[in-house]
């Protein structure tokens, strides 16, 4: 028996068979047993890993990947198969399993951090989730793309494969088993930067062809942010609109600002008339660079 948890105590159990009739191969089935070596569960996996946070991650022979909670219950069974749970910071994170991607190490773009300071890899659409450890659904993962948690803040929302103008993200605040709305999910970027403060806006996204050959044009595409800050505790920190941000070592903020556009603005969806017409985008336009104190206020 070799231990998986220490209080309460779980030991991991194994039993041994062969494989065939006549083969002299043998195979090992596990479980996991109580403080006594009873068993909690079937010998029915090739894996168990020991607890972390109160959950163990197993491999069943005829199932796949699965949950396990210290009674050998399994965790959300109707999201096991096709979809990966994992305990995070007190919660369980869902995401479906793929052949194509592996998760968070799937880069499929990067857009420009804020910050100014470097490149952000975007995360792949694929359903996301979340849950509390009472197995309440926080986030359907069925219905969700996006998530990125940092400590109780969540981003989240639908993650468009089409283009980045096309999301629509927001964030939330985890408290114990509920989930509190910060911001609906109508912005097409969203992104934590500091000190509890989030940016939350929108990107414009353009293609500009130029002709490379005699036979295809190069298409170069730019997506540009414009964006408003939002503190996760206190609600608006100002109107302001952004074009980037970052604090700099003398412990000022340096900002780009833009003088054009309206906060309604950032959750506006250009039309098809629009689109044809070339109206509904943001107004660029007369950017200005300004220095703010921590608290993002001008200096006296």
């Amino acid at each position: 028996m070799g231990n998986l948890n220490n209080d309460p105590v779980r030991v991991l159990l194994s039993q041994t068979e062969k494989k065939g009739l006549f083969s002299k191969k043998e195979v090992s089935s596990y479980a996991v047993g109580d403080e006594n070596g009873a068993p909690l569960t079937a010998y029915e996996f090739s894996l168990i890993s020991p607890y972390e946070d109160g959950f163990t991650y197993a491999v069943k022979k005829k199932g796949g990947p699965v949950l396990l909670d210290l009674a050998g219950k399994e965790v959300l069974p109707s999201y096991s198969g096709a979809f990966s749970i994992r305990p995070k910071n007190g919660y369980l994170t869902i995401f479906r399993s793929s052949s194509k991607f592996s998760g968070d190490a799937v880069m499929l773009d990067t857009w420009p951090d804020p910050a100014g300071e470097k490149i952000v890899p975007a995360i792949p659409y694929l359903n996301r989730g979340l849950a509390a450890q009472d197995q309440k659904i926080l986030i359907d993962p069925k219905k969700n793309s996006y998530l990125q948690i940092i400590d109780d803040i969540v981003l989240y929302g639908d993650w468009s494969p089409v283009g980045l103008d096309y999301c629509r993200l927001g964030a939330a605040k985890l408290s114990g088993d509920s989930l509190e709305t910060l911001l609906p999910c109508e912005y097409n970027y969203v992104q934590y930067l500091w000190d509890r403060v989030i940016a939350v806006g929108r990107y414009v996204v353009t293609k500009t062809s130029t002709p490379s050959s005699l036979t295809r044009n190069t298409v170069t595409t730019t997506a540009q942010p414009a964006f408003r800050l939002y503190h996760a505790d206190s609600g608006w920190i100002g109107d302001r609109i952004y074009g980037e941000i970052h604090r700099t070592k003398h412990g000022n903020i340096s900002a780009v600002i833009y003088p054009h556009i309206r906060p309604e603005d950032l959750t506006h969806r250009q039309t098809m008339g629009e689109a044809f017409s070339g109206a509904g985008l943001l107004n660029f336009k007369d950017p200005k660079k300004v220095v703010l104190n921590d608290r993002f206020e001008f200096p006296q």
